[in-house]
């Protein structure tokens, strides 16, 4: 995408990441509500920046680059108890 200056917001949904984290909790448990809360924020990031995911390589790319700034967040303290 333009990885120009845009102006927005990003709006997420803490109930559909609460509900999400228990249907996920089976495949991984150490995934939290507040990592599932900064995927969605991460993800509205992405798309704020230009990004799209509307082939299977950019969802792709999107997603690597949005776990990579979870791994940084978790590293930092900055994903305790989002949630």
């Amino acid at each position: 995408g333009d990885h120009g200056m845009y102006d927005g917001e990003v709006i997420v949904n803490v109930q559909r990441a609460l509900e999400n984290i228990d249907q996920k909790r089976v495949s991984y448990s150490a995934w939290t509500s507040s990592d599932e809360l900064a995927l969605y924020i991460a993800h509205g990031y992405d798309h704020l920046s230009g990004e799209d995911d509307t082939s299977a390589e950019n969802a792709a790319r999107m997603r690597r680059r949005e776990l990579r700034w979870l791994r940084i967040a978790r590293k930092n303290g900055l994903l305790e108890k989002l949630i």
